[in-house]
């Protein structure tokens, strides 16, 4: 007589086991749903991701050229390997320095598109001064001391007046970060809206 009730124990909790609850394929579908938005962004178009890299690999190039050019004691005017190149839209050493461990020294394309007519290039602006104003470079390299100079004019150093300026621009999403460098050689990440004091 004591085993009727628990046979029908047994069934009812066999029968409580049988698939999932409602709460729980809510969370399953809402995990999948959060996933799928994430790896699609990656996928499409330019995201925030593409300046937050540039600006990690100029500071990168910057501080890589820094240090070379601290632990050589030879003139920075003929060693194209301790400057680096600045243009619109490219950023980093001579292709030659490549056999020289500069490798990583240059700025890559961060487009998530793969035609290339349609590709968006990160931008680059300079924003460089002396003690004399303000002044366009092609080339900044640094000088023993890791202080920014110009390679045709190592005794002239740069950003005396205010921080200089790197700035980094995405323009399918006109976003834009800075790297900045003081007249000591500190480098900073910031962004376009705020200025490149500390």
């Amino acid at each position: 007589m004591m085993t009727f009730p628990l046979k029908k124990n047994q069934i009812k909790q066999r029968q409580n086991r049988n698939g999932f609850t409602l709460v729980e394929l809510i969370v399953v579908i809402l995990l999948l749903a959060i996933i799928a938005v994430y790896t699609a962004s990656k996928y499409m178009g330019a995201s925030r991701f593409s300046s937050a890299a540039a600006q990690e690999q100029v500071l990168s190039i910057l501080r890589h050229v820094q240090i070379a050019s601290m632990q050589t004691n030879t003139s920075h005017i003929n060693n194209a390997c301790r400057s680096v190149l600045t243009s619109s839209n490219q950023f980093g050493v001579d292709s030659a320095c490549q056999n020289q461990g500069m490798a990583s020294a240059v700025l890559s394309d961060y487009s998530k598109e793969n035609d290339r007519e349609n590709l968006d290039m990160i931008r680059l602006s300079y924003a460089f001064n002396t003690a004399s104003g303000a002044v366009a470079i092609s080339a900044l390299s640094f000088d023993l001391l890791g202080r920014p100079i110009i390679p045709v004019s190592p005794n002239l150093i740069l950003c005396t007046q205010e921080d200089c300026r790197i700035t980094i621009t995405t323009p399918a999403t006109n976003e834009s970060r800075s790297v900045c460098i003081n007249n000591e050689g500190f480098m900073y990440r910031s962004l376009q809206n705020m200025s490149c004091k500390i």
